[in-house]
């Protein structure tokens, strides 16, 4: 395996774009597609809950596509209060979305309990934030991370 630092996947993005016109749509339905497949080859789950920040949600959300048909529960958390405040991208992926999301507008919204069981799920992947996020967590984002730091599930 090898991990990469913000920094190395911005410079492979940049390579990517100049050798071709790869849209970044695509970039980003790849970028799902890899994390749902790390996520089968290494790990054994039956449910699934991906957190989604407006800075990486949208690899989430494309990951959640994937595993969608493999898992038998999927459950994705939205940090926005509705649709209209996603990127066009991202709010045309929710649209696709069989089930409709948990949106979450603040930080008391993970005292809900439909949120408290999404985050009972076997494996969880967090897209709260980006590759290009250098700041610290506050508000909504900070309360969606510490859910996810307590929650018993594997965390991608």
């Amino acid at each position: 395996m090898r991990i990469l630092a913000s920094d190395d996947v911005r410079r492979i993005e940049i390579e990517a774009a100049s050798r071709a016109d790869t849209p970044a749509a695509l970039l980003i339905q790849r970028t799902g597609y890899a994390a749902a497949q790390f996520c089968l080859a290494h790990f054994k789950f039956r449910s699934v809950c991906v957190v989604c920040g407006a800075g990486g949600g949208d690899y989430g959300l494309m990951a959640v596509q994937v595993l969608s048909g493999i898992a038998e529960q999927v459950s994705v958390i939205v940090l926005a209060k509705y649709s209209s405040a996603l990127s066009s991208e991202m709010a045309a992926i929710c649209d696709n979305f069989a089930t409709e999301p948990l949106w979450v507008a603040d930080e008391t919204a993970f005292q809900d309990e439909a949120l408290r069981q999404a985050l009972e799920a076997d494996l969880i992947i967090d897209a709260v934030a980006g590759r290009g996020f250098k700041s610290l967590l506050e508000g909504v984002a900070r309360k969606a991370v510490e859910a996810i730091n307590q929650a018993s599930g594997i965390v991608v």
